[in-house]
């Protein structure tokens, strides 16, 4: 073969090398890439959590701050009945806060239940 044609082919070959390492580069790339796409999203994750949390405390340590709320208020909220009220702190559904004889909530203690009357369509 000439000289020339010899060394045309000699440039192709180390063309197709370099294309063959940019391609095993770029696909480390993808793989760093997806990586960092699972880190950012496990941060924004925490981060949302964080704040929820935040969110959560100052919410409890503001209810915390709220006046006790005596057994009418409590079936007023609940949309209960007197005997359905008792039969509620004997079966543990309902956990009081006792002075004396009487029983008080603060608005906190009564989310689950709460819950459970949106349930079943009492709120």
């Amino acid at each position: 073969m000439k000289k020339w044609l010899l060394n045309i082919l000699q440039c192709i070959q180390d063309i197709y090398q370099i294309l063959k390492e940019i391609k095993a580069l770029y696909n480390q790339f993808t793989i760093v890439t997806a990586h960092l796409q699972t880190i950012i999203r496990l941060i924004e994750n925490y981060n949302h959590l964080a704040e929820e949390r935040e969110k959560t405390v100052d919410t409890d340590q503001h209810q915390r701050e709220i006046k006790l709320l005596d057994i009418g208020q409590v079936m007023k909220i609940l949309n209960i009945s007197e005997s359905t009220y008792y039969r509620w702190v004997e079966n543990g559904e309902l956990q009081p806060r006792k002075k004396g004889k009487r029983h008080y909530y603060y608005l906190f203690d009564l989310q689950d239940q709460i819950a459970k009357c949106k349930l079943k369509g009492r709120l």
